[in-house]
């Protein structure tokens, strides 16, 4: 079978996939918990406590972000398209879905 370059980015895409699966397995765990602290700690000043990003005091939940990086990801390749944005799509939707699956989902409060 020869890899045309559609095949080749829903390869890309599926590849994105298995490694936002993997990525939310080693940071999250299996189970899907409210207000949990991921297994991977990190501090960054005032930004990032215990693995939370915070913006003006509002906590920003991994699908808002993972959300955001996507809209830039279709912005950007509709003037540059490269076919390894598949990879970073995959990667979004995966965090994005993940994410929403929580019952705080849309609890912005600290």
């Amino acid at each position: 079978m020869i890899l045309t370059n559609i095949n080749y980015k829903y390869i890309l895409l599926l590849i994105g996939i298995i490694i936002g699966i993997l990525f939310v397995l080693i940071f999250f765990g299996i189970k899907i918990e409210p207000k949990s602290i991921p297994k991977i700690k990190i501090n960054i000043g005032n930004f990032v406590k215990n693995s939370h990003i915070y913006l003006f005091n509002k906590h920003l939940h991994h699908w808002f972000i993972n959300l955001c990086i996507l809209v830039l990801v279709f912005i950007i390749e509709k003037y540059y398209p490269s076919k390894y944005f598949n990879l970073i799509k995959g990667f979004n939707l995966v965090l994005i879905a993940h994410g929403l699956l929580y019952d705080d989902c849309f609890d912005f409060a600290t």
